[in-house]
Parts: structure tokens; C-alpha cells; sequence
């Protein structure tokens, strides 16, 4: 995640011109930051998925209820699942009879990050919820999969590997061709929306666009 520059900062006590200098300075850098990090993080590598610049779409839309299930065909073995648990659903790209997710792997940041959730308590009041309109990206392949799979368990748990295995992996070092998704979740059914321990969706419908490399 790229850091944002606070809406305000700080109050401080200006006295001297170069007090008010410097907080200039400090207004000017956040902005600077603001528009250098993307390219930055692009050039370093944020992630481990390469895209193509020719990809075929695949789109539709979909109806679920409590408890039902949805499975699309993308591209060959590739598919597209959504499927409840607990108290809503879980999106996934996978090979047709695997329980792998294709998407998950590849799912920054590595910890609470709801894209490929849906629960009720998305559609409350919280902060932290992921909103209407879900991005994200899917290795295409078994194989893939469990390259970045690899990569992925030494930064969750980087206290169990070498000094040398966990600055590789924070440097993404495997790349990986990838698809990319978007889902837009309309007209959610949901009781108690603003209890997340209580919150349920009855019933929502989706749109997707899914971009698979030619």
C-alpha cells in the first residue's frame, strides 16, 4: 500500500520565517511524495504479477442468495467462483476442481485486506470496509500458484527463514504473468450491516469484467 499524505499536518508554532519555511517545505515534499511513490513502487516492484498488453474480456453478471454459489468458465481450465462462507461469500480464480485461489495468492497486502471477501459488514459504516467496486489480480496457472505461493508464506512468516530467503522475497523476486478483475457488487440485501459479528447479506448482484492475457 502506498502511504497518503494527511489531509492536515500537524500543528506547530511558527515564530521565525524559517520555521515557516520549513513547513512549507514539509507541505511541498508530501505532495512531491504523493505523485513520486506510484512510479517508485513501479520501479521497484510492488507485487509479483507482469500484465500483458493484450488481454481478452470476459464479462457478466450474476444473482446470489444465502447459501448459493456461482462458478463461470474463464479461458480453458480457468474459472471464476464465488462461494459462501460463514456469513457471506468468498471470490476466487482457480482451475476447475482445485481448492487453490489463483487470486489470493497474489492478494496485497498480505493481511486484512477484504477485496476477496463479501460480507455484510462491508456495506455498513465501517472505515475498513472494501466498498462496492472490488480490483484484483490472478496468477493463471498451478504452476504459478505455487511459485509465488512460496514467496508469499516466507513474508507471513519471515521470522522462520534466512536473512537471505526473506530480503528475496521482499524484493518480489518471482514474476509472474497475470489476469486482472473487477467486480462491482450492486443492490446488497443486508441485515444488520453496521454489527459485523451480526451482519448478514440476504441476496446481491455483481457485475465482472475479467481481462485474461492472450
Amino acid at each position: 500500500m502506498i502511504p497518503a499524505c494527511p489531509e492536515r499536518l500537524p500543528a506547530v508554532t511558527l515564530t521565525t520565517d524559517k520555521h515557516q519555511a520549513m513547513k512549507k517545505t514539509r507541505a511541498c515534499a508530501c505532495v512531491v511524495l504523493l505523485f513520486a511513490l506510484p512510479r517508485l513502487s513501479f520501479a521497484q516492484r510492488f507485487g509479483w504479477c507482469d500484465h500483458a498488453a493484450g488481454a481478452s474480456i470476459v464479462s457478466f453478471d450474476g444473482t446470489l442468495s444465502r447459501g448459493e454459489a456461482l462458478e463461470r468458465t474463464l479461458s480453458g481450465n480457468l474459472v471464476f467462483v464465488v462461494k459462501p462462507f460463514d456469513n457471506g461469500w468468498a471470490v476466487a480464480v482457480t482451475e476447475k476442481g482445485r481448492m487453490e485461489n489463483f487470486a489470493g495468492v497474489v492478494d496485497l497486502p498480505l493481511r486484512f485486506h477484504y477485496t476477496l471477501e463479501i460480507m455484510g459488514w462491508h456495506f455498513g459504516h465501517s472505515p475498513t470496509a472494501p466498498g462496492n467496486e472490488r480490483s484484483f489480480e490472478f496468477v493463471l496457472s498451478m504452476e504459478d500458484y505455487t511459485r509465488v505461493d512460496g514467496e508469499r508464506t516466507v513474508l507471513l512468516w519471515p521470522y522462520t527463514f534466512s536473512e537471505a530467503d526473506v530480503e528475496r522475497a521482499r524484493a518480489f523476486s518471482v514474476h509472474v504473468p497475470c489476469g486482472a478483475g473487477k467486480l462491482i457488487i450492486r443492490d446488497p440485501i443486508v441485515r444488520n450491516a453496521d454489527d459485523p459479528a451480526a451482519a448478514e447479506i440476504e441476496r446481491f448482484t455483481f457485475h465482472a469484467d475479467i481481462a485474461i492475457p492472450r
